[in-house]
């Protein structure tokens, strides 16, 4: 075709390529969206992971939120911290008094040694027992889970966060539904 010689063909060449480049800016668009949706659908599958994982563990904490995230299941009435019975290893030991904790306690090689049996402050109950409220995406009943860390810690002052989530895998997504500060730990 080779380069127009006059005005209009110089013009029509003009549009042409603008035509081309607008489609294919479009093009770079959408697939720059797309990046950014799965990039965000990844970063929220693994925050599903992680709280997945501290809901295995958390029970085991001696000081739950002081030096990391925790989550837990809440009972029916989203008041008190449960530990689901699916989500326990198959010998874990389960105490279920204060005398028995004590005796245990007194065992354990250092204070701040994490539990290896379920205090007896965490009622065990089945997952159908747990609380659960409607997700917010695509309005199925989940679990409800608590999300309770220390965000700052200082000599003036300490902040403590807790958030009651939604969480859902069917959707794969978290929903928070209730959050409050506080400058002292959260007593339940």
């Amino acid at each position: 075709m080779g380069f127009p010689t006059n005005i209009e063909a110089l013009r029509a060449n003009i549009e042409a390529l603008r035509a081309v480049v607008a489609t294919r800016q479009n093009a770079v668009k959408v697939a720059s969206d797309e990046v950014v949706r799965q990039e965000r659908r990844c970063q929220e599958n693994q925050a599903i992971v992680e709280i997945l994982n501290d809901l295995l563990n958390s029970w085991q904490d001696h000081d739950p939120g002081k030096n990391h995230d925790v989550y837990f299941f809440l009972d029916a009435y989203l008041r008190q911290r449960v530990v689901v019975r699916e989500f326990l290893p198959d010998d874990a030991k389960v105490y279920q008094t204060r005398k028995e904790w004590e005796e245990y306690d007194r065992t354990r090689s250092w204070h701040g040694a994490n539990y290896d049996g379920v205090p007896y402050w965490y009622p065990v109950v089945n997952l159908d027992a747990a609380g659960k409220s409607e997700c917010s995406e695509c309005k199925s009943v989940q679990p409800v889970v608590e999300h309770y860390v220390q965000t700052y810690d200082s000599p003036e002052g300490d902040e403590w966060l807790k958030e009651h989530l939604v969480l859902c895998l069917d959707c794969n997504s978290t929903t928070v539904f209730k959050s409050k500060t506080s400058d002292s730990r959260f007593y339940l």
